[in-house]
């Protein structure tokens, strides 16, 4: 890894609150992490190609107004369009979005194709009709062409979900574009695997195919989740930690460590 670690740069504007749990994760996994505010890429103060990787996390942007991460998603498409397709497709940077920040990438269009422009998903209200704050059970897909996510295996791992809009929806002929192009990386799963379609106890939101986290159709270079990572990092915030085997390591670990890992290594 390089002596500083690879830049790193989690984006926050006005009703975020998951920016500095998520680049703690990341400066603990080796990146040089600078908390930027969006206006100072409005304002040219700062420039995204001078970072490697890009984290969008969770909160409530602009208090969820119209519907979650809708407004920030218009501030990237009106005023940073043209600087995030060069970051993504130039400089090929990576980019975490959880939670609000996947419904801002899916508002965006950053989903499926990794560029700026319509929406072509959906996450919808949860069919619960409520907020699901909880532990759920999630599976790698073994197709999955996320590039700092390969080689994991399909057991089970438990990740914490807090959203009102997780339900993933997509139209037929979307769909099964996602499916073949290898951009589903995660799915809601039973505690023994077995994918969790909608209605089934182990989906909590009614998410087609089960589908909890995705990865952009073109390069991979993209990861956008429902789940928190970033709240499964370290081993004490784990549900009975105490009881952990010596080698467990923390799932949010690995998948942060992966990213970082892979960014030092480009």
């Amino acid at each position: 890894m390089k002596e500083n670690g690879p830049p790193f740069a989690v984006l926050t504007t006005d009703g975020s609150n998951c920016d500095k749990e998520l680049a703690f994760a990341f400066q603990d996994s080796g990146a040089d992490i600078r908390i930027v505010h969006i206006n100072e890429l409005k304002r040219g103060d700062v420039q995204l190609r001078d970072f490697r990787g890009l984290g969008l996390p969770g909160g409530f942007t602009y208090g969820d107004v119209i519907r979650a991460g809708k407004l920030m998603a218009k501030e990237l498409e009106v005023f940073l369009a043209d600087d995030m397709n060069e970051f993504i497709h130039r400089y090929k940077g990576l980019v975490l979005g959880i939670c609000n920040g996947f419904q801002t990438a899916v508002l965006s269009g950053l989903f499926p194709d990794a560029k700026m422009g319509d929406s072509q998903v959906a996450l919808q209200t949860n069919k619960s009709g409520h907020f699901q704050c909880q532990w759920v059970n999630v599976k790698f897909e073994h197709q999955h062409t996320c590039v700092f996510l390969q080689n994991q295996d399909g057991k089970p791992i438990s990740l914490p979900i807090a959203h009102g809009q997780g339900n993933f929806y997509a139209k037929q002929e979307q769909l099964a574009r996602i499916e073949n192009g290898g951009g589903v990386v995660l799915r809601y799963c039973t505690p023994g695997g077995e994918t969790a379609f909608p209605g089934d106890p182990a989906n909590p939101n009614g998410s087609l195919n089960g589908i909890a986290a995705v990865t952009d159709l073109r390069m991979g270079h993209t990861l956008f989740m429902m789940t928190h990572p970033e709240r499964a990092f370290k081993l004490t915030q784990i549900d009975n930690w105490r009881r952990k085997p010596k080698d467990f390591i923390p799932p949010g670990r690995t998948i942060i460590g992966n990213m970082v890992l892979y960014a030092s290594e480009m």
